[in-house]
Formats: C-alpha cells, structure tokens, sequence
C-alpha cells in the first residue's frame, strides 16, 4: 500500500512545469506493454486545461500528415512521466474598431468536445479499394489498450459499397458521450455489417495486451457476418489478422470505416464499464472506465483488487507484489 501512496507521488511531482492553452507541450507517457515499460511521447499545442487539483486534465491538440489528433491528459496521472514546455504560445489580440469574433458551434449530432475546425475522416480509402473491385471494405479500431481494468475491445464496421459520408463522424476521442451514441445508432442503422469482439483481463495477462488486442479484432471480424475483401486498421500492421490489410496511423481521425469501429468499440466498453461499476462502486469505473485517475488509485489502495484488473499492468502488479 505504501508503494501505491508513492507511485501516486511520483505522478503528481512528474508534471512541475508551468503551461497554458496555446503553449506547445511534449508530453512523456509510460506504455506499459506486459513486463516492459516504455516513454512515448505526443508533443502538439495545449488547447485547454479543464478541473481543478489531483482532478485537473488537459488537452494536446498535434497535426499529423495534416490531420490534426488530439489526447486528453490526466495532469497528475502516474503514467504521465513529463510535461516539457516547447514553446510559448503567441496571443492574438483582436484589432481595433472590429466586431466580435464568431463562434462557431457544432450543427451535427457529432458534436466534438473541441469546436475548432479540422478535417473530419473521410470515405477516400474506402472509394479507392471500392474502384478496385473490392465490394466489403472493413475498417477495424479497439478501445482499452491502456486502463488497468475491464476488457480490451474491438469493433470492425463494413458500410455498403458507394456510401456517403456520415455527418458528424469523427474520431471518438473527439466526440462527447451524447455525440458518441447517437452515431453509434446511426452506424448500425447505415452499415452493412458491424462486429464487435473482446478479449478479457485475463486474456490480457496471459498473453500480454498486443496480442490480445489482435484476438479481439480477429473475434470482430468473425463476428460480421460477411468477409472483407480488405481491412483498414488503426494504428500499425497486424499480420496475425491474417487477412488483407492496410495499417493506417491516427485512422480513426483519418478514415470513416475506422472513425465507425472506433466508435462502436467505445460505447460498447464504456457501457460494459458502466455495468462493472455497479457491482464494484468504490472504483468509479462510470466515469474513469478502468483508467489510472487518482480516484482509481485511490480506490485500490483502499480496497485492494478485483477480479477486472489487469495483473501485470502498473500499478496493479505492485499490489501483487507488495
């Protein structure tokens, strides 16, 4: 318990510089993959810092290949190493005798938690392979790679050859809760073919969360109904999928099949969080769904373990061991 208090020390002392919104940040986070950890770093322009104490969070909006991605930060998390100030920021300052400046306010059900303009993900990929030949096209996303409790879950979505757009789709990071559901009805209701898989803690533990990330996106495809003559996948290649497919870094910020999985995968892990929380209260996994806030951190080193957590992530691993 005393290692928990320290690991909960060490995070609120690892975040010591001073930023605000419009500063440029990089941000040193701990990947914690089976028995090894690794610093990652996301380096972009804070747009916002939200809370207050142990709560405070804060947003790091960067422009990859001319997309703009953005993380949400729990400032005083253990698994955040550093916050480096890169630069400061410049302040615009209206001139003089002009008028106020227009906000603009989402119009869609894909409301974002952040208003400024940025290029949504599109149906590009998905009309070249369909020009191909290739009539079911899939694009697979997980959610749950990093939280220390609750499954890893994938969601793979095919949307019927020559498909429009669906207005308001986004990255779900990007997305409110509210925003988040309402697509997830409008996916199900426009796509071809939707599948949804899962890998338990568990799972997770025995074979490390690489891989059980891949047995829930191959449980995903299984689960369509139909089989893609192509996949587009989040993030790196995959070639245990054993099917086709191309790997496509911040997807689903990019692509509208893997802006659909990563949505659909979203909501279906926030909505089994929701359910373990009322079997296991003292965690708030409503409202953390399984991730290292101080609140969780709190909560097991009060209370100990539960059957839903990932043994060989940190911190959990050092309840085991200590």
């Amino acid at each position: 318990m005393e290692r928990m208090r320290e690991i909960r020390r060490e995070g609120l002392k690892a975040n010591v510089t001073a930023f605000n919104p419009g500063d440029t940040v990089r941000v040193m986070v701990r990947v914690r993959e089976g028995e090894k950890e690794r610093l990652q770093a996301f380096e972009g322009v804070c747009i916002a810092r939200r809370g207050g104490g142990i709560d405070e969070t804060f947003t790091v909006r960067k422009i990859s290949a001319g997309v703009g991605v953005e993380r949400i930060f729990p400032l005083h998390s253990p698994a955040i190493a550093e916050v480096e100030l890169v630069r400061k920021g410049r302040v615009r300052r209206r001139a003089a005798g002009r008028g106020r400046a227009r906000r603009r306010s989402p119009r869609s059900l894909g409301a974002t938690l952040d208003v400024t303009r940025h290029r949504r993900p599109t149906l590009e990929r998905e009309a070249a392979l369909w020009r191909e030949g290739r009539r079911l096209v899939a694009g697979i996303d997980e959610v749950g790679r990093g939280p220390l409790a609750g499954p890893v879950v994938a969601a793979a979505v095919v949307f019927p050859p020559g498909s429009k757009s669906l207005r308001g789709l986004d990255d779900s990071k990007r997305l409110t809760a509210a925003a988040r559901a309402a697509l997830a009805i409008a996916i199900r209701d426009r796509a071809l073919a939707v599948g949804v898989g899962a890998a338990s803690v568990h799972e997770i533990d025995r074979f490390n969360i690489r891989r059980a990330t891949i047995l829930a996106m191959r449980r995903a495809l299984g689960r369509l109904g139909c089989t893609p003559a192509y996949v587009l996948v989040d993030g790196l290649p995959c070639p245990e999928l054993g099917v086709p497919h191309t790997a496509i870094i911040d997807g689903d910020a990019r692509c509208q099949t893997i802006a659909a999985a990563s949505v659909i995968a979203k909501t279906v892990r926030d909505r089994l969080m929701q359910l373990l929380a009322l079997r296991h209260p003292d965690y708030l996994w409503e409202r953390n769904k399984g991730y290292s806030t101080a609140a969780h951190l709190a909560a097991l080193d009060a209370h100990g373990l539960t059957a839903h957590h990932r043994l060989t992530f940190q911190p959990v691993t050092q309840l085991v061991l200590f």
